[in-house]
């Protein structure tokens, strides 16, 4: 049942972290206007992080000016009191609560990610692909693979950080299932067919593997797999645990930033042909999908041929990057044996061989749900 919901909730992840990604406590030490305040403009530096993927997003100019107003971005605010009981001495009375008063706020990430755009700042897609973590924990007796499940400080830790950071991370189970087809030494030894077929039961779009050597200090390896070959990888040496855990998840909050954050700018029109729309709510699906992506200022439909519908798709990155962005849908998929199509092809048939050729269309084909 807990890897179906994991299952789940990696395949939900744009919808989940389309309602996280702008929502954070804080704690404050009373309810004034001034606390309030502070509270709100820490809080919107936290989502600036999580929606540009830059640790530092003040390094953006526009972005300093944005939190001098941080309410102007707050759709709603409340408080919460949480009481704890303060430790007393042996002998003595038990002492008075403690409370800790916390500040919840919701800030408007469309009108942020306008905002960024329109300061010409790069904005991370609210379409983020899971990324299951297969992380060795390499102590000096014993190598151990990180679980969802794990109480080791170092898992607690990776999950903290992610959510920081607006990172989709998945720890795997480690259940029956699992321990019978990966170990440690698998992820050390680089064996990564195993770790692939390991990988097919959670469905996550990218898989990464880490060793982290405990010690002082602690040595950490990563590596990013595309299928069996490793696209981007890394090493670097750390004083402690915690600033281990910090820079791998910083590492791989990079690698996902530079493939779908896109810079605000001047956009172009792209084209894309969507085969197997067979009915309204599959074309709607479809555009809805398209205008939410980043970069995408608008998203018009031009033309319908049977099952195939034509959309312009006013983009300000390059086209590869819109390709990236829309096959993070399963649902849609590069069609299989068709020749490359021009918008100019499409919209009037072949065009004459003296004419320059436009652009061409982007091509992908609509999967049923099986």
């Amino acid at each position: 049942m807990k890897l179906l919901l994991t299952v789940l909730l990696i395949l939900m992840s744009a919808v989940g972290l389309a309602a996280e990604l702008g929502r954070v406590e804080v704690p404050v030490p009373d309810r004034s206007e001034k606390a309030r305040e502070a509270a709100m403009t820490a809080g919107l530096e936290q989502v600036l992080v999580r929606l540009t993927g830059s640790a530092v997003p003040t390094r953006f100019e526009g972005v300093d000016a944005m939190l001098r107003q941080p309410s102007r971005w707050a759709r709603q605010f409340s408080y919460a009191q949480a009481q704890a009981q303060a430790p007393a001495e042996p002998g003595e009375e038990p002492a008075e609560a403690l409370s800790g008063l916390t500040l919840a706020v919701d800030y408007d990430t469309d009108a942020l990610n306008a905002r960024l755009e329109a300061l010409g700042a790069p904005v991370w897609s609210i379409q983020r692909p899971g990324v299951l973590l297969w992380a060795v924990l390499q102590r000096p007796a014993y190598g151990e693979l990180l679980s969802s499940r794990s109480e080791d400080p170092v898992a607690q830790a990776l999950q903290e950080q992610a959510l920081a950071r607006g990172l989709p991370l998945v720890l795997p189970e480690m259940d029956g299932t699992d321990l019978a087809q990966i170990s440690p030494a698998d992820v050390r030894g680089r064996f990564d067919r195993v770790i692939n077929r390991a990988s097919s039961r959670y469905e996550a779009p990218v898989r990464v593997t880490a060793i982290l050597y405990t010690g002082d200090p602690v040595q950490v390896r990563w590596r990013v797999l595309d299928g069996d070959a490793a696209t981007e990888t890394g090493e670097f040496v750390a004083a402690s645990e915690d600033e281990a855990v910090s820079g791998l998840v910083d590492a791989i909050t990079g690698v996902m930033v530079q493939r779908y954050a896109v810079a605000g700018g001047i956009a172009t029109a792209r084209s894309l042909r969507i085969e197997g729309v067979q009915s309204l709510a599959v074309w709607q699906d479809t555009q809805r999908y398209l205008a939410a992506l980043a970069g995408v200022r608008d998203v018009q439909m031009k033309a319908v041929d049977g099952d195939s519908v034509f959309f312009e798709v006013m983009f300000s990155g390059a086209a590869a990057q819109l390709q990236q962005l829309v096959e993070l849908n399963p649902r849609l998929r590069r069609c299989d044996g068709l020749e490359p199509t021009t918008a100019g092809q499409l919209a009037a048939g072949a065009a004459p061989p003296d004419v320059v050729p436009a652009p061409p269309v982007l091509h992908y084909c609509w999967q049923e749900r099986r």
